[in-house]
């Protein structure tokens, strides 16, 4: 997957990127709110990046893919994780980006990519309630609230055609500038359940 917008680039991981993966993921936020997908080495970054690598070509685990800068700096990543019975998206801005609206314009560029890919009409975004910067990020990216639990908001997205019969008109879909995707659709069941949060999502090697 190769996607431009405006300002960024979302592209695949590379064993280039450990350095900057590992800084990224020991943010204060990362280890609040998803304390397992902190990498305390360069090397656990490296380990990390090689078998988030594994599932570009069969798509039966995490789909995980760097946002960089269009000037090639690494601050974050995007992904879509299988849950019981469907997939959820995540996302991660690295702290000292954060506030420019990064992560909306990445996820925005990245729903309809990511599920033409997995030939999906719906996708998830579950974040703590206590978590109002992710709870703003899905609301602008066309997120539908589903359901608030004690501590969860559970949140919908579906595909424009799906959506009109579920948005309030004016629902924004966003569109990327340029998206390239070489891998083929493949058809998927259901998946093990996975927990979603903030900046977000657990990912385990």
């Amino acid at each position: 997957m190769y996607i431009e917008t405006d300002r960024l680039i979302i592209t695949q991981f590379t064993e280039a990127m450990a350095h900057s993966h590992h800084a990224n993921s020991l943010d204060a936020d990362n280890r609040e709110f998803l304390s397992d997908e902190v990498c305390e080495t360069v090397e656990a970054a490296r380990e990390k990046i090689a078998w988030l690598s594994g599932f570009y070509e069969n798509a039966d685990g995490p789909l995980v893919y760097p946002i960089l800068l269009k000037d090639g700096r690494h601050i974050g990543h995007v992904q879509a994780c299988p849950i019981q019975g469907g997939w959820e998206v995540g996302f991660h801005i690295a702290a000292a980006h954060t506030r420019k609206g990064y992560a909306a314009e990445a996820v925005r560029a990245f729903l309809p990519a990511v599920m033409r890919r997995l030939n999906i009409r719906r996708i998830a975004g579950i974040c703590r309630r206590d978590n109002p910067a992710s709870r703003r990020v899905l609301e602008k990216c066309g997120f539908v609230l589903e359901s608030k639990t004690r501590g969860t908001c559970r949140y919908s997205y579906f595909t424009p055609s799906v959506a009109a019969r579920h948005l309030p008109q004016g629902g924004d879909f966003g569109n990327p500038t340029k998206v390239t995707d070489t891998a083929s659709v493949a058809p998927l069941g259901e998946m093990a359940k996975a927990r979603g949060g903030e900046k977000q999502q657990r990912i385990r090697p």
